[in-house]
C-alpha cells in the first residue's frame, strides 16, 4: 500500500530554500525530482531544484535567471511570479524561465548548458495605484523536447519557439494569433513515436 515517505514542510527550514516557493508540479525522472522554483529578493529569482525521489534529500540547486512582475504604486509585487513544469530528456532539464529565456541543465548537477532567449510581454509601470497587468493567453505549458527541438511556450512571451536541444541555438519561433486564423494558440503539445 501506500505510506507517506517525506516530505519538505520543515526539513527546508534554516536552508536557503526556505524562502523559496514550489508553485507548479514536480517533474519525476529516474529517481530524481525535479521542481521549478521562485525566491523574491528585490527581483524574482528562478531556480530549478532536483531532489532525490527516495528520501527528498536536495541534490542540487541552479539559479537560473531574476527578472521582475507587474508591481504596485509602492514597488510591492501585484501578481505571483509565473512558473512553469520542467521536462527532462536524455539527462538534461529544460526550463522555461517566464522572465525571458529558456534554459538547459545537466540533470545530474545542475550545471547551466545553454541559455536562450525569446520576445517577452514587457512589464509596464503601474498607471496610479494599480499594477498595468500583461495580456497572459498561454496556458502553463511545459517544454516539449522532439526529434532534437525544444519547444517552448513561455507565459511571458507572445510567441513560442523551437530551440536546438543540444547547442541552445533558436531555430524558429511562431505567433500565438496566426494571421487570418479564428480563435488563439494557447496549448503545446508535442508527441513522437522515436525511441
Amino acid at each position: 500500500g501506500w505510506r507517506w515517505t517525506w516530505n519538505h514542510a520543515r526539513s527546508l527550514d534554516d536552508t536557503p530554500l526556505e524562502r523559496w516557493s514550489f508553485p507548479c508540479p514536480p517533474t519525476a525522472e529516474e529517481g530524481v525530482i525535479f521542481a521549478p522554483a521562485f525566491s523574491i529578493e528585490g527581483f524574482v529569482n528562478c531556480h530549478v531544484a532536483a531532489f532525490d525521489a527516495r528520501t527528498g534529500d536536495k541534490l542540487w540547486t541552479s539559479w537560473v535567471v531574476s527578472g521582475q512582475v507587474e508591481q504596485t504604486m509602492f514597488g510591492e509585487q501585484a501578481t505571483e511570479p509565473l512558473c512553469a513544469p520542467v521536462a527532462v530528456h536524455d539527462g538534461v532539464v529544460y526550463a522555461s524561465s517566464s522572465f525571458g529565456c529558456v534554459s538547459a541543465l545537466d540533470a545530474a548537477t545542475g550545471r547551466p548548458l545553454w541559455v536562450t532567449e525569446y520576445e517577452q510581454l514587457p512589464v509596464r509601470a503601474p498607471r496610479g495605484f494599480y499594477a498595468e497587468p500583461r495580456n497572459i493567453e498561454w496556458e502553463n505549458n511545459a517544454v516539449a523536447v522532439v526529434g532534437g527541438v525544444v519547444i517552448a511556450a513561455p507565459l511571458d512571451s507572445p510567441t513560442y519557439v523551437g530551440i536546438d536541444a543540444r547547442t541552445g541555438e533558436r531555430l524558429w519561433e511562431g505567433q500565438q494569433r496566426a494571421p487570418g486564423a479564428a480563435g488563439v494558440l494557447s496549448f503545446i503539445v508535442a508527441a513522437s513515436d522515436a525511441d
